[in-house]
């Protein structure tokens, strides 16, 4: 099973500018699913395509430039749903979106460099559909309703710092929705919407508002309309039940309709997007509900053609937008339920390229890693297929790097970075038999392979850690053949194995100053109950101790440091007090219980500690939270004199955090987290209280 000289493929996920959270100086999330609110993207002129969705709670601006740069910053903290985009002359990005509460239509831009909203209309009752575009000055026109037969179509846009609000179509019974809004040549806002029988088409002139019937048709989804250089209208819409994608014209005098696709499922027009290119060519990105894929269809060729992107997935919930950019480049977001995440496709470079945006991405069972200079390191895996991803942040950008593995098998995983830009994983495949050794020179190179080892392996049982001359070593609980602790470590090109007894679940691994491995290790049942081992290895000679010998001692990953002077320092949860217990040991001496708290009922089995230069003690644990009813990650530090709690994130029930409390007057922390709008990773700086209270 050898990947030797296996391809890395990259991207930069850039997350600027951070923004504040309560205590929290800096929470930046690089990926989070966006929920069920709808997604859209617009191109401006430089061809950087700028996306609206949700991203956790988070109503953020995602853009993404042409050399694979990608920048985010929030709207709006409370969220918005089913936003719309478009991008004026000058590049300022303009956002419409319907509050969380489902009551009002709100308007944001970020014209002077910041996000600015307000609220364009509250209602009385019920949701709002809306359409939005904005002229090349920057004036936004929204057309709008909210969802009831007893509503009235408002008109609304913005001159001179006030909005103006007129009604085009009063209250006459039918409930209207979909709304699509394109611009004219000459000015003249054009709009397409769906009516319980009928496709309508609204515009207005020097004598008003008009409107027509494009078509006589059953219910149907939403429609998407775009106008040409000589003025034609060109839109597309779905038909309810038939399944049909339809594409309708103008151009001809009269309004001619043609069935581009059948879908086999449902057409999804709510998503379709349709995008005229320089040459007046028809090119429409939809989705089908049933396969819940992303479809494409054009007829620049003269024929219609229909490609699929995907193939089919099991996931519902497909959202998509798209729009045209510079060179007829086509730019799509889309976004998949179920934890699955945020794309974004594009053929600008005359290929389609595809990346994850958000979501679909967590630590599991790998803590990461801080290098001397502060930056981050992970292994990330993505949701459902396990494909292993290698990820790394200095603070401002995540970059994300596809180790290029089979998908389905790389279960847990550890990281260690070492000396000069090397990094160094470990991880096992998810049938237990083997496990694989992954290094590259620098951060810029590829990933070497080797199988470490085979057998039959221990779940949650796996750690590494990097010597002064970059070379590896290895703790892991192998069953079988024999039950043991293997101690690996690798010197040249040889691995070295040791084995450890007892056969305890390993913990967590580091070097003392004299560069001897230290281990900790969980071993059940020992001899009558539950025992926390710690293991040291000098001249070559393992010996071991008993830190705590409890049947309610446990921690999945109990996390070792070293204090100023050499001596070893651990974190155990104990279940049956509820409690996490921090142990110190001076060098040689015995162990000692330094300080116990609460964790609470909701506690996941993970914690992390970190030790400063002064020797304060800095905790990250999950549990019930300091100032709410709530849980979620909690951070314990001992810098004041006296043990002080806080709350990171109220929310917060995952794992795997890391502290890193080498950057002057900071101590960060990258952590993963899971609330019912998926997955996010995210990295937290907050203020050390040696320096200044959080």
């Amino acid at each position: 099973m050898d990947h030797s000289g296996a391809a890395s493929r990259s991207h930069d996920v850039p997350i600027d500018p951070p923004y504040q959270d309560g205590d929290v100086v800096r929470r930046q999330y690089f990926a989070a699913t966006a929920g069920n609110t709808g997604i859209d993207v617009a191109v401006d002129q430089n061809g950087v395509a700028h996306i609206a969705t949700m991203l956790g709670t988070v109503l953020e601006h995602i853009a993404v430039h042409p050399d694979g740069r990608r920048t985010q910053e929030m709207i709006d903290k409370d969220g918005g749903t089913r936003p719309r985009i478009a991008v004026d002359a000058n590049g300022a990005v303009h956002v419409a979106y319907v509050a969380m509460d489902e009551l009002s239509l709100r308007y944001a831009v970020n014209a002077d460099g910041t996000w600015e909203g307000e609220t364009v209309e509250v209602f009385p009752r019920g949701d709002v559909y809306f359409g939005m575009t904005v002229t090349a000055g920057g004036q936004p026109h929204l057309i709008y309703a909210w969802e009831d037969s007893t509503s009235d179509v408002h008109y609304a846009t913005k001159s001179g710092g006030s909005w103006s609000i007129d009604t085009i179509i009063p209250s006459d019974g039918k409930w209207r929705a979909g709304y699509s809004l394109a611009l004219g040549p000459d000015g003249t806002l054009h709009e397409l919407h769906s009516e319980p029988d009928a496709v309508s088409h609204l515009w207005n002139d020097a004598s008003g508002w008009h409107q027509e019937v494009v078509t006589y048709q059953e219910l149907f989804y939403g429609t998407s309309l775009a106008v040409d250089a000589e003025g034609y209208l060109h839109g597309t819409y779905a038909l309810y039940g038939s399944s049909s994608l339809v594409y309708v014209t103008n151009k001809s005098g009269t309004w001619d309709e043609i069935v581009v696709d059948w879908c086999g499922g449902e057409a999804d027009g709510d998503n379709a997007r349709l995008m005229l290119d320089s040459a007046g060519g028809v090119h429409i990105v939809y989705g089908d509900t049933s396969w819940n894929g992303v479809r494409y269809a054009t007829n620049r060729n003269g024929p219609w053609e229909i490609s699929k992107f995907y193939p089919p997935r099991a996931f519902d919930g497909l959202f998509i937008s798209a729009a045209m950019g510079p060179g007829d480049a086509i730019h799509i977001a889309d976004y998949y339920e179920d934890r699955d995440g945020l794309y974004y496709l594009t053929n600008a470079s005359g290929e389609w390229e595809k990346r994850l945006l958000a979501g679909g991405l967590q630590f599991g069972a790998s803590k990461p890693m801080a290098d001397d200079a502060g930056n981050l390191h992970a292994l990330l895996v993505r949701s459902h297929t396990y494909e292993l991803y290698y990820g790394r942040s200095d603070g401002d950008t995540w970059t994300i790097e596809d180790l290029g593995l089979p998908a389905g098998g790389w279960m847990e995983k550890v990281l260690a970075v070492g000396h000069e830009g090397t990094i160094h994983a470990v991880f096992r495949t998810a049938d237990n038999a083997s496990v694989i050794y992954a290094a590259k020179a620098s951060v810029n190179g590829n990933w070497d392979l080797e199988t470490l080892d085979t057998g039959e392996f221990e779940s949650g049982s796996l750690t590494i850690v990097i010597n002064s001359l970059a070379e590896p070593r290895v703790a892991y609980r192998k069953e079988l053949p024999e039950d043991h602790i293997i101690d690996a470590e690798k010197v040249g090109e040889t691995w070295e194995y040791d084995m450890i007894d007892p056969p305890a679940k390993v913990g967590d691994l580091i070097l003392d100053e004299n560069e001897n491995p230290l281990i900790v290790a969980r071993q059940l049942n020992y001899p009558e109950s539950d025992a926390m081992f710690f293991f040291h290895r000098e001249n070559g000679t393992w010996t071991s101790e008993i830190i705590e010998n409890s049947s309610n001692s446990y921690s999945q990953r109990t996390t070792l440091a070293l204090g100023p002077d050499g001596e070893a320092r651990v974190v155990i949860l104990d279940y049956h007090d509820r409690q996490y217990s921090l142990y110190s040991r001076p060098f040689a001496g015995p162990w000692e219980s330094v300080f116990s708290f609460d964790w609470g009922y909701y506690s996941v089995d993970e914690n992390t500690l970190g030790v400063d230069q002064a020797g304060n003690n800095h905790v990250l644990y999950f549990g019930d939270n300091v100032t709410a009813d709530d849980r979620g990650l909690v951070y314990a530090t001992d810098s004041t004199g006296t043990w002080d709690l806080y709350d990171l994130d109220i929310g917060a029930v995952a794992s795997s955090a890391l502290i890193n409390e080498s950057v002057p007057d900071f101590v960060s922390a990258a952590y993963t987290r899971s609330k019912f709008d998926g997955w996010a990773i995210a990295t937290v700086a907050f203020t050390n209280v040696s320096a200044s209270t959080p």
